[in-house]
């Protein structure tokens, strides 16, 4: 195929991903509840932080998926629903506040 050169033959640079490291989160940076420590499970609505790859992103909780495995959909805020995507149990780090304390 054809490849397309730009400015100077130099490839196109990718943008950096808004997020948080995941160093930065193990160095302590408490923006919630650990999953672990919560009275009661995550509901609909709610604000988590998750973890995407070697970032972490805050996102909404919207779908909860059925057993055997705990999945839950997420939208990341700021970004298009398009990406959506199930994420593991494992990959909530914190929950950040309940559905229904970002209502007030």
């Amino acid at each position: 195929g054809i490849k397309r050169k730009l400015a100077y033959g130099r490839p196109p640079v990718r943008k950096k991903r808004k997020g948080v490291p995941m160093t930065d989160i193990k160095k302590g940076a408490k923006l919630g509840t650990k999953i672990a420590d919560l009275r009661r499970p995550i509901g609909i609505g709610d604000k988590v932080l998750t973890q995407n790859g070697a970032r972490a992103y805050e996102a909404f909780i919207v779908e909860i998926g059925k057993k055997p495995v705990k999945k839950y959909k997420v939208h990341y805020h700021g970004w298009n629903k398009r990406y959506d995507e199930w994420v593991l149990a494992k990959q909530i780090l914190q929950l950040i506040a309940r559905a229904e304390d970002l209502e007030s």
